[in-house]
């Protein structure tokens, strides 16, 4: 069981985790074997469903024709009352009638039954529910009292002499009739009060529905029936076994939706809505299966498969050329740039997903080569500045002016304050050389400021005075060397001594969020805001001014992403410079 398992894991992999072009002819004829099943489902489906299509289509045809016709039927059925009013049918209702008059009025009525020959009687019952009328098969006997009792009453009044259709008058007559029939009943009113006077009911036999469903059918066809708006059957056609079926889609058939189909085994179960009276006609029809339409869709069948094996053949091909091409090339090309040759490769098809990432691995090469010359040149930079900030401490004018003023405290016999000197001046230059270190802790900084203020004391007694506010919690952490003792000095010499009077330096260190905020400033003369925009702008170079621009410079290039060096100034006022580094 391991070494299949092992066995299927080794094809596996050999099939889709190896060449793009192997991967691509694995699925194309995995595809072409699932082709194969589903064309052989799918004959055998859609021999089905194009015989079911075509039958559906039938029956819908169908249907609407049979309900054109019956809506047809009562539309005559309901014009024939203008015949009516013509003879003076509200004398009809004025009963009893004279026997003159009576046999006018048999005359003209069998006249117009004979006219819509799919009319079997009518009807005319005044308020009273006193009847007259005319049938071919015998007078029907009504057995309400009065017309209120009749149950289609209400709904013919609120039509205001619109026709209402009722299965056999609402029950109004004794059921001693031979045969179904459908009723149209509406109002009639005074000619000239316009008041109900009275009601005809028009009876249209079954038979004549039927009549309609004969002219589309043969018997052993079809088996068809005729709902109305409550779902009692009005009429049933036909007798197959097929037609048990087409009863129980009755339900789904409504103004939502007008056709509806369900097919069976052997069968097509459909019906129609007729929304002008609310009734539903449903209908099963049989499915029959001809051998030459199969022979047919199994041709159809198997070209189609034929062409799109040959086809997807072709597209196999070219994708996979299409892919492993610019993918091999830029394989190669990235050897070449692990090796230090930085080129690009050459982009084909700007627009496809293989040429946005041609095109994205030139643009990465372009910035590689970019961020490399740009990190020589900033390195180069780097130490040049290191340099000249070492050799701004180690200026001779500075030791020679601090040895002679350590001389001359010799002389006055002050061996304590001489030996103070000293140990601060080696002091200085020890924390400053600190073994070629660039980085430094901020104690140590700070010590480098002291020692340098206390050589300066020597000379400028009483000049300045240094304040510390400092948080000692960031002692031991790291900065770059020599940061603040340039702008220290720059602030004694720029500063305070133009002043000619005593001054005050300041320099805090405090930790906000993610950075470290430096800041020294005094209270000296300040600078205008011609210099203060040059200052900013980097204008100087840092060869004619290290303290300021040169600290600005080695604050960006130690710092680049997050470094940043505010200038505040006012003339006669003083001047702040804060230097903000990430923590």
């Amino acid at each position: 069981m391991g070494k299949r398992k092992a066995s299927a894991l080794n094809l596996w992999n050999w099939a889709f985790h190896s060449k793009i072009s192997r991967k691509i002819s694995t699925v194309f004829f995995g595809f072409l074997l699932l082709s194969v099943i589903l064309t052989y489902f799918s004959y055998r489906y859609v021999s089905k469903e194009y015989v079911l299509s075509n039958m559906e289509q039938h029956s819908r045809q169908t249907l609407t024709s049979i309900r054109s016709n019956i809506v047809e039927m009562v539309e005559n059925t309901n014009n024939s009352y203008s015949l009516l009013l013509k003879s003076g049918i509200s004398d009809l209702t004025k009963l009893p009638l004279k026997p003159t008059d009576r046999k006018f009025y048999d005359n003209y009525l069998f006249t117009i039954i004979d006219s819509y020959n799919h009319l079997d009687s009518i009807y005319i019952m005044n308020l009273k529910g006193q009847l007259y009328g005319v049938d071919k098969f015998g007078i029907k006997t009504p057995v309400i009292h009065s017309v209120t009792e009749a149950p289609w009453y209400q709904s013919v009044m609120d039509a205001k002499g619109s026709c209402i259709l009722s299965l056999h008058a609402g029950n109004i007559f004794l059921p001693d009739y031979s045969e179904d029939f459908l009723s149209a009943v509406r109002v009639i009113n005074d000619l000239e009060t316009q008041k109900p006077i009275g009601f005809s009911i028009m009876n249209i036999p079954t038979r004549s529905i039927n009549q309609i469903f004969e002219h589309v059918f043969q018997p052993s066809d079809i088996e068809i029936t005729l709902y109305d708006a409550s779902g009692e059957i009005i009429s049933t056609y036909g007798d197959t076994k097929e037609g048990e079926n087409h009863h129980n889609i009755s339900p789904f058939i409504g103004p939502a939706s007008a056709y509806y189909s369900a097919s069976g085994k052997n069968s097509l179960s459909a019906g129609i809505y007729i929304p002008e009276y609310q009734w539903r006609l449903t209908a099963t029809f049989p499915l029959k299966y001809e051998s030459t339409l199969s022979t047919s869709l199994l041709q159809i069948s198997f070209w189609i498969f034929f062409i799109n094996m040959v086809l997807m053949l072709i597209c196999v091909i070219v994708i996979a050329k299409s892919i492993q091409t610019p993918v091999s090339q830029m394989i190669q090309a990235m050897g070449r740039a692990e090796n230090g040759n930085f080129e690009p490769v050459a982009v084909r098809h700007p627009n496809s997903e293989l040429g946005l990432l041609e095109i994205h691995y030139n643009h990465l090469i372009e910035r590689l080569q970019f961020l490399m010359e740009r990190l020589v040149q900033e390195q180069k930079l780097k130490r040049k500045t290191e340099l000249r900030a070492l050799q701004e401490q180690m200026k001779p004018h500075f030791l020679y002016n601090t040895l002679d003023t350590i001389g001359y405290i010799v002389l006055t016999g002050d061996t304590n304050q001489a030996y103070d000197a000293i140990t601060a001046l080696g002091s200085f230059y020890r924390q400053s050389l600190s073994k070629g270190k660039q980085f430094i802790t901020l104690e140590q900084e700070l010590q480098i400021i002291k020692d340098y203020t206390s050589l300066l004391s020597l000379r400028y007694e009483e000049l300045f005075t240094v304040n510390y506010d400092v948080d000692e919690t960031l002692y031991q952490h790291e900065i770059i060397k020599l940061l603040l003792q340039p702008l220290v000095e720059n602030s004694v010499y720029h500063g305070i001594k133009p002043l000619g009077e005593p001054g005050t330096i300041l320099i805090s260190v405090k930790r906000q969020e993610t950075l470290i905020c430096l800041t020294v400033t005094d209270n000296g003369v300040g600078m205008d805001d011609q210099l203060l925009q040059s200052l900013r702008s980097l204008s100087p170079s840092p060869r004619d001014s290290f303290g300021l621009a040169g600290t600005i410079e080695r604050v960006h290039i130690s710092y680049p992403e997050k470094g940043a060096v505010e200038l505040l100034s006012q003339k006669g006022k003083g001047t702040s410079v804060i230097i903000k580094i990430p923590f």
